[in-house]
């Protein structure tokens, strides 16, 4: 599993007025190492980030193994 596929499959998956791939200005998303950042300028929820997450790792067959979890609230 590459970190890189992750990254693309948000960028291709989050949506934004109703579009999906059609980031912006308003959604940023950044690879450092083996951590991905997701910065976003309007409402945006976590849920909805944890749940593309969630279908990554479905997709990729390793849900069973891996937890996704938030650092913090904010």
């Amino acid at each position: 599993m590459e970190i890189t596929s992750l990254e693309k499959f948000l960028q291709e998956r989050i949506k934004v007025g109703g579009k999906a791939g059609a980031l912006g200005d308003s959604v940023t998303v950044i690879r450092d190492k083996n951590k991905i950042t997701v910065t976003a300028n309007y409402a945006f929820s976590k849920r909805y980030l944890k749940c593309l997450a969630k279908k990554y790792l479905k997709k990729n067959v390793v849900r069973d193994w891996l937890r996704v979890i938030a650092s913090n609230k904010d």
